[in-house]
């Protein structure tokens, strides 16, 4: 756990390597304290030590963040532990933004100052992270995409970080988000695909008789950018529930399996509900506080677009108001179903 720094850079401190993950420049400021640059050759070769060198071969940038502040009365630097979490919550947040498989496998601190320090040694300490497992897509952010990510960063910062905020109204974003990133690193893949489907439910779900036919317009209702869109969803989402239903009762299903009359493997087809579960976390945080931010109000409001187009059009201006946050060529829904 503990090491001398060695090779390392001075300013290799509260470093966050990040998985399966590019981008087209080598640095981004994504706020005063956080930024994503790349990572040297010195600090890969510290991360493979301390990781799967597998895991670390993965790891070309990394999330630095600026976490000691100095004591002044005592004349130490010490913890500032909400800005590690702050870096740490970076990583969902680009997987809301533009989907893809981007982890973190490991946080690296260096305690700095003179005695006496937080945890009363000098050095280098790492805390393991995430469990890191190559799933979907490698993350690529374009220099034209890195100006809108700060944007989208700065708005969901606060639902990101605080759980007071996710947790106000019953909105249950806590545990749609939670269920969201534990579909990242999940070993099994029915494991991953559960997962998402209980977000799905957190969001929008209830107890009510047709439960499941209800929710699964009230997606459509969130997610289709048009009617021949919605269509689709419907159909798709009704296939994952009916998928869903076989692996409770037992069934298993490999990821190569070709999904019936989808032509898609299992894996596509949770890849796929995994980047729906994004689109419909961030439209609910932007779209929630326009109904109070409470879940009941919300559904109710859904409910009401099914059978009033005057209620219905005024959802969709809304969603017009978000869709720079929401609404990326990564969320777009490409599966089509089969026509007779």
């Amino acid at each position: 756990m503990f090491g001398d720094p060695g090779m390392l850079e001075k300013d290799m401190e509260g470093l966050i390597p990040l998985c399966n993950f590019q981008m087209t420049t080598e640095d981004l400021q994504i706020s005063d304290d956080l930024r994503i640059r790349r990572l040297t050759k010195e600090e890969k070769d510290v991360i493979a030590e301390r990781v799967d060198p597998i895991v670390a071969n993965r790891c070309g940038f990394g999330i630095q963040s600026r976490w000691k502040q100095r004591i002044e009365s005592m004349n130490r630097l010490d913890i500032d532990v909400q800005k590690v979490l702050s870096s740490a919550s970076v990583v969902p947040a680009l997987r809301l933004f533009d989907a893809g498989d981007v982890t973190y496998p490991i946080i690296l601190l260096r305690m700095l100052g003179e005695d006496p320090n937080p945890l009363r040694f000098h050095g280098w300490a790492s805390m393991m992270a995430e469990v890191s497992q190559h799933f979907g897509k490698p993350l690529i952010l374009t220099g034209e995409r890195a100006d809108a990510f700060k944007i989208f960063l700065e708005a969901v910062s606060g639902n990101l970080i605080s759980t007071d905020q996710l947790r106000k109204g019953n909105i249950r974003l806590d545990i749609a988000f939670n269920r969201f990133n534990a579909s990242y690193w999940q070993k099994a893949i029915e494991d991953r695909f559960i997962d998402i489907m209980i977000g799905f439910e957190a969001l929008l779900g209830d107890q009510s008789i047709e439960a499941t036919n209800r929710l699964i317009n009230r997606l459509c209702l969130f997610l289709g950018k048009d009617d021949e869109e919605r269509i689709n969803l419907q159909w798709f989402l009704r296939k994952s529930y009916d998928t869903r239903s076989a692996i409770l009762h037992g069934r298993r299903i490999e990821e190569a399996e070709v999904m019936k009359e989808a032509h898609m493997t299992f894996k596509a087809m949770v890849f796929e509900s995994q980047r729906l579960l994004a689109k419909a976390i961030k439209t609910c945080m932007f779209i929630g506080p326009m109904h109070r931010s409470n879940r009941k109000d919300l559904i109710e409001f859904l409910d009401t677009c099914m059978i009033s187009s005057e209620m219905r059009d005024a959802l969709f201006e809304q969603l017009k108001s978000v869709e720079h946050l929401v609404f990326t060529d990564a969320h777009s829904f490409v599966v089509h179903r089969e026509r007779n």
